[in-house]
């Protein structure tokens, strides 16, 4: 039974749990956080327990919610890792990243054709005649496919629910004859209708009842409006009364995403705007078994739009809609802990950091330059590359002093074009060619102060204090961790042995970090791509965090002996590099190219059915053939992204146990 349906019965004392009770509660990210106390409460009364099944990433309450996406996040779960609502694995794949947020969803979408964009004006038609292609025609064996519209709005579903019944009457899916009167249509015979609330009076021919969400084609129409139907899955009939339908149900061809959530159809066409958020990107994209498509439109974003003739990108959309977070779905605990650790994350204070540390290298190179007569400097051009390159120096631990010494000595420089360039290539030659004076890092690499009133480089000293303080609160966190962390999966559990239990910790702890500070996205693992040289902070955190995985990871080599580890890093060399070729463009050819004849074999008139059926099979086998290479060029690309990874951990075994001899 439904929360609502179970609370009401409760609060007027017709139900009552039994003792030590098993409460499971479906869909919990639905169920609003007081509800959820209350069922809790009465749970924990009888003696009994409460288990929550859901997708935190999935629509959430619409009153106040967010417990069970809080419950998940603090205390974890048990998860699934099958999935079996999608006939192509490659969309069940895909289903994850999407839920991830992970951009090449988006990809993986648009390889196989599913992407579609348009204008507003025009997209509705073009949906409309996707959907109709794909409803009008009939299965393997003769029945029709389930195809559903995911729209913004209840207008928009009932005006398309409408055309759809139109459609399927020319087509003679459905009887143009009597009809039965719907919450917002009508409908006859070989109509698709959707029932919208629970009723336990309502019973059908295998002893259940009706319930919300549930599927039904109309099979008789009677005099009074009553309407005989049969349930979608089983087959299962019953009588629906004539005010039942007037208000509990409607045409099942199009609908909202939130009333999508929980539905399962052959196929679905959804439409995406500028307000679609995460969530319901998420749903809307993952109702079809065997395939989904996403309706972009491109003018929806005004703040995209640069003029009417210039549309954004799809990918850019969908992107935005990815990255879109719904602070509403939250629990107010979340969200006040949220704002507690953003006060005091590294994000926030690596960024005062960076600046003020940037702002006193200014103002110390501009003082330093000045004193060897060229104080000009600081107007130049190439100033911006200079600073960068100067804080890269500092950052790796080189004395700044002697190095800006020696950069203005080499040679005369007065007379340069650009003397910030000059100083920019010489300070990179210098850095390679000479020792740093210290440990590489952030905190030492603050310029001497050339009076007491920098408050820049004050500034940068408290925020470093700050900054050191979360690293030691990150690190005593992860002290109590056993299991792998789920962003960084290839540190693995922490180990028994101590030594090895330490280099985990410190490489967790850096990985922890570098992420809060960068706000990396979920979907990423440890440290993602390597930031550029115009952000030389990032790219001294990156490096320090990547020291530390490598360390750790170069464990199981420091046993090897020299001769072993040399062998050991000629085989990984020997690993092919080549990749087998693989073109987007023809799989997502191919996947189109199927997609017409598989609606061509569907709707054949008999005499070409076979010759459509069999032009089907020709270009599904060349579709089944492009997947198997898509899904080798990929394991090959891990293959030799791991085998990169590993050759530099054997290097660093051999330095280290040179370094020991």
């Amino acid at each position: 039974e439904n929360t609502a349906k179970w609370l009401y019965e409760i609060r007027h004392g017709r139900w009552t749990l039994p003792d030590s009770p098993l409460l499971l509660i479906d869909e919990a990210s639905m169920v609003a956080t007081a509800d959820l106390v209350t069922l809790v409460t009465q749970a924990r009364q009888a003696g009994g327990k409460v288990l929550l099944v859901g997708d935190p990433a999935q629509l959430s309450a619409i009153h106040i919610g967010g417990a069970f996406d809080l419950l998940a996040e603090r205390h974890g779960a048990a998860r699934l890792t099958q999935i079996r609502r999608f006939t192509h694995e490659w969309e069940a794949n895909a289903s994850v990243l999407l839920r991830d947020r992970d951009p090449a969803a988006i990809d993986a979408y648009a390889m196989r054709g599913r992407i579609h964009a348009g204008r507003l004006d025009q997209l509705e038609t073009a949906l409309f005649d996707a959907w109709q292609a794909d409803a009008l025609g009939t299965d393997h064996s003769g029945q029709r496919v389930t195809v559903a519209m995911i729209v913004s709005t209840n207008e928009q579903a009932a005006v398309l629910g409408q055309r759809a019944r139109h459609a399927l009457i020319q087509a003679g899916h459905v009887v143009d004859g009597p009809t039965v009167t719907l919450a917002d249509n009508l409908a006859s015979v070989g109509d698709h209708i959707v029932t919208r609330r629970n009723d336990r009076r309502l019973t059908d021919t295998a002893g259940g009842w009706v319930v919300n969400g549930q599927t039904w084609t109309i099979t008789t129409v009677h005099d009074n409006g009553d309407a005989q139907v049969a349930r979608h899955g089983d087959g299962a009939t019953l009588r629906l009364p004539a005010d039942y339908l007037a208000n509990h149900a409607h045409l099942a061809y199009a609908t909202t995403v939130h009333r999508a959530q929980g539905m399962t159809v052959d196929r679905a066409h959804a439409t995406v705007d500028a307000d679609t958020s995460h969530q319901q990107l998420y749903v809307a994209a993952t109702r079809g078994r065997q395939s989904n498509d996403l309706w972009v439109a491109l003018d929806s974003d005004r703040d995209l739009i640069t003029d009417d003739t210039h549309l954004p990108d799809p990918h850019q959309l969908l992107a935005r809609a990815l990255a879109r977070r719904d602070p509403d779905r939250l629990a107010a605990h979340q969200l006040a802990d949220d704002s507690q650790t953003e006060l005091h994350s590294l994000a926030r204070l690596g960024a005062i950091f960076e600046d003020a540390a940037r702002q006193a290298t200014d103002r110390w190179l501009t003082t330093k330059l000045a004193a060897h007569g060229l104080e000009p400097a600081n107007r130049d051009g190439q100033w911006g590359s200079l600073l960068d390159r100067t804080r890269q120096a500092a950052l790796q631990g080189h004395d700044l002093d002697q190095l800006i010494n020696l950069a203005v000595t080499m040679r005369p420089i007065d007379d340069a074009h650009s003397v910030a360039g000059v100083l920019h290539w010489r300070l990179g030659q210098l850095a390679q060619q000479t020792e740093p004076a210290r440990r590489p890092g952030p905190l030492g690499s603050l310029p001497t102060p050339d009076s007491d009133d920098d408050v820049h480089l004050a500034l940068a000293q408290a925020a470093g204090v700050l900054i050191r303080r979360r690293w030691q609160q990150l690190h005593t966190r992860l002290e109590t961790t056993t299991g792998p962390l789920p962003y960084a999966t290839a540190l693995g559990p922490r180990p028994a042995d101590p030594d090895d239990a330490r280099s985990w910790l410190t490489a967790a702890t850096a990985v922890t970090a570098y992420r809060e500070r960068y706000d990396l996205p979920d979907h990423l693992q440890l440290l993602g791509e390597r930031p550029g040289l115009l952000r030389p902070d990032a790219q001294a955190a990156y490096d320090h965090a990547q020291l530390q995985v490598d360390l750790h990871l170069a464990h199981p080599y420091l046993h090897l002996n020299p001769e072993q580890l040399q062998t050991l890093h000629r085989q990984l060399a020997q690993h092919p590099t080549s990749l087998p070729r693989f073109d987007p463009q023809q799989l997502r050819d191919a996947h189109l190219a199927v997609t017409a004849a598989r609606r061509s074999a569907t709707t054949a008139a008999p005499a070409d059915r076979d010759r459509s059926a069999a032009d089907y099979e020709r270009r599904r086998a060349t579709v089944d053939a492009l997947e198997r290479l898509a899904s080798t060029h990929q394991s090959q690309l891990n293959r030799k992204a791991n085998t990169h990874d590993q050759q530099r951990q054997v290097s660093l075994a051999a330095h280290t146990t040179s370094r020991n001899r």
